[in-house]
């Protein structure tokens, strides 16, 4: 390789190239060691040290496209050979086992990067003595998908980081299941064996072709005696994420994403990337990108085992290092470029039309199948609605085909549908809770317009009690100007709380059933513009129900049937009440979804209870009180419904005050309303106003 190119002088930390910059030449390091850095919200981070004999830059030089890390000279001057990308392809091609190598050496300086970065999210940026220290005691383990990585109550002595790929962690006790999860790049397993000296407490299995980084335990002694400080660190935020296990999917940096439908909008997932890429750094790829990249089409369909499947391979695994979230568009038929996609991505989503026709029908089968094939499958279907649709209906029949973990809605050549899907997709979308309380949730209608006109995302919607109704609307319209009208028209003039003999309940829950009914009609959570969930109780199994799926009207009806004031509802045998019971501030399926990344809590709940300004001791009639509210003394004795509307609402504050105070919650609005009262539901329109105007003064106040 001396005699190609030419020789090139750098001073002490002169930048050779920097990321971003067009990728045209390959360099050979003659004499002195290169930096090789990359960019962090903290500064730029330095993953790895080249020295004499080492190439720089071979990957992106012979693949084409821009440079994906910065590499710069020490404190000392360097000399490096110049060469052009086709010189070194043509020198490359009549020394494969060269070729070999270098791909190989390629491959670690990927991983450690990777190692690098998962490093410095655990202890920070400025610890670098630590990376080149657990750099140089790595060991590599690389596992195809369905391969054991190790058993439960296996002797524990090593612990791994995954690099690439996904891994699923299961454990039995006494025969019952208890723990199934999956972890994805970046994650640590194993290492709480060799911390408490204990057998293995899950079985590891990689659901997907993975990498992982091998820390042996005489590793790990070794890098406690130099670091005791950094690694102690260390060891607390690994022990904190086990004693809080994250409730999502891993991150799904890799996206596929197959438009199946022939009348999808052109270019729709080229603009989903863009608003993923304003969130972090993406790539784009389909087809077309791919054979640029390598100014040859063979590559794309190559074969596995050939030397051009190998190059995509690389290509792909730099690509996912060098950026956040890699996007990757499949054919739209199932070519081996499609096939290669759905293998590679965390997470599909399919692009179906509402109707499709017996060929589309064919191609979701083949589609799935090609998913299915991948034993940990994440699988979404979009359905592509026509943008005049404001109420789409669901396909059955796609749905039992392709039996989707996550079903959304898009309209066609509408930006905002196209760029909320992108932050879906990459779960960077915006979730907002709407807590219960009664009439006074008619504030949260206010609350979201004044939250859109200050330019928040409001991409996915929750709600317990009123605010299911509230967060249901808004899913359906998604129009906050609105809103307050569409939901004035179902109430108008119902008779909510219909007194009947308490036998069950006060009121018998027929005028609030026919008011849900007259605001929403038969349409199906599914088939909601934005993805929602209503929480309910159910008393039989005292446990949160999510209400994801189904007849929108049911899940709202259950959410609100606050005990003692309105009938329960059935289902199955099991009686569903308030979600509010539990779960008044419904952030919960917001942590859990792994498309949210920043949750704004609404709250409307009284700060206080009801009081009396009566004492009437430890006995009350109803005749007595009955008499003393009708007098003109006008005595006030607490209400029933009131009472039971604000115990229910102080027994669930103790969720709404750990999701706060372990700061799961991004915004939180609590809202004044002082003179609302929870049964109140004739003021809809003058409480969503009080509503926009205690928002607009909280945010102005940030």
């Amino acid at each position: 390789m001396d005699e190609l190119g030419a020789t090139r002088d750098l001073g002490a930390n002169e930048t050779l190239f920097d990321a971003g910059d067009d990728s045209n030449a390959v360099y050979l390091i003659v004499d002195g060691s290169l930096d090789v850095l990359h960019a962090t919200n903290d500064g730029d981070l330095v993953v790895g040290t080249l020295g004499p004999g080492e190439i720089v830059g071979e990957i992106t030089a012979v693949i084409g496209g821009r440079r994906t890390a910065t590499v710069r000279a020490g404190d000392q001057p360097v000399v490096v050979r110049e060469f052009s990308a086709d010189d070194y392809a043509a020198w490359l091609q009549d020394r494969p086992d060269e070729a070999q190598r270098i791909a190989e050496q390629a491959r670690d300086r990927i991983d450690k990067t990777r190692v690098a970065r998962v490093l410095t999210d655990l202890i920070g940026p400025g610890h670098r003595e630590v990376v080149d220290d657990v750099n140089d005691l790595l060991e590599w383990t690389r596992l195809q998908a369905g391969e054991q990585l190790f058993a439960q109550d296996d002797a524990a002595d090593a612990a791994y980081i995954v690099v690439t790929g996904r891994l699923r962690l299961t454990a039995v006790t006494d025969e019952m299941p208890t723990l199934d999860i999956s972890v994805g790049r970046g994650d640590i397993v194993g290492e709480l064996g060799i911390i408490e000296q204990a057998p293995r407490s899950a079985t590891a299995t990689a659901t997907r072709d993975s990498t992982l980084a091998r820390l042996s335990e005489d590793a790990f002694e070794t890098l406690t005696g130099r670091h005791p400080k950094l690694m102690l660190q260390v060891f607390r935020k690994i022990l904190t994420r086990v004693m809080r296990p994250g409730h999502g999917s891993p991150h799904a940096g890799m996206i596929a994403v197959a438009v199946l439908s022939p009348g999808a909008e052109p270019d729709m997932v080229r603009r989903m990337s863009e608003e993923i890429e304003s969130h972090g750094p993406t790539l784009y790829l389909d087809r077309e990108q791919v054979r640029r990249f390598f100014n040859r089409r063979g590559v794309v369909d190559a074969d596995a085992g050939s030397a051009q499947h190998a190059q995509l391979d690389e290509f792909l695994n730099e690509a996912d290092v060098a950026h956040r979230w890699v996007v990757l568009e499949t054919d739209p038929t199932l070519t081996t470029w499609s096939k290669r996609a759905l293998r590679s991505a965390d997470r599909v989503l399919l692009v179906t039309s509402p109707f499709p026709d017996e060929r589309e029908h064919a191609l979701i089968r083949e589609f799935t199948e090609a998913v299915d094939a991948v034993s940990d499958r994440e699988l979404w279907m979009v359905q592509a609605n026509q943008a005049s649709i404001l109420r789409p209906t669901v396909n059955k029949a796609v749905i039992a085909a392709t039996r989707p973990e996550r079903i959304l809605q898009h309209r066609r050549g509408v930006a905002s549908s196209t760029a909320r899907l992108g932050r879906l997709a990459s779960g960077t979308a915006t979730g907002v809770a709407l807590s219960g309380g009664g009439g006074r949730s008619f504030a949260q209608i206010g609350a979201l317009r004044a939250l859109d006109e200050a330019g928040y995302n409001l991409d996915v919607m929750t709600g317990t009690s009123m605010g299911s109704v509230v967060a249901g609307m808004f899913a359906f319209v998604v129009d906050p100007t609105i809103l307050a009208e569409r939901i004035e028209e179902g109430f108008r003039g119902a008779n909510i709380v219909d007194y009947t003999l308490p036998v069950v309940s006060l009121a018998s829950g027929k005028g609030l059933t026919d008011a849900i009914d007259n605001a929403c009609g038969p349409i199906l959570i599914e088939e909601l513009a934005l993805p929602y969930s209503a929480l309910s109780t159910n008393l039989t199994t005292a446990r949160i129900v999510e209400h994801r799926t189904g007849p929108i009207a049911h899940a709202m009806r259950a959410s609100v049937s606050l005990p003692g004031v309105f009938p329960p509802v059935v289902v199955d045998g099991d009686l569903l009440v308030d979600g509010g019971v539990m779960e008044n501030l419904p952030v919960g399926p917001l942590i859990r979804d792994p498309a949210v990344a920043e949750i704004v809590a609404i709250d409307v709940a009284p700060p206080t209870g009801p009081g009396s300004r009566v004492d009437y001791g430890s006995g009350l009639s109803g005749g007595t009180a009955l008499r003393g509210q009708m007098s003109r003394k006008g005595s006030s004795y607490p209400g029933i419904a009131n009472t039971v509307m604000a115990s229910m609402l102080l027994s669930s504050a103790r969720a709404r005050n750990d999701a706060l105070a372990q700061e799961q919650v991004d915004l939180y609005l609590s809202l004044n309303l002082k003179g609302v009262k929870l049964l109140d539901f004739d003021a809809i329109g003058e409480v969503a106003n009080r509503g926009y105007e205690a928002t607009i003064e909280h945010l102005d106040n940030l």
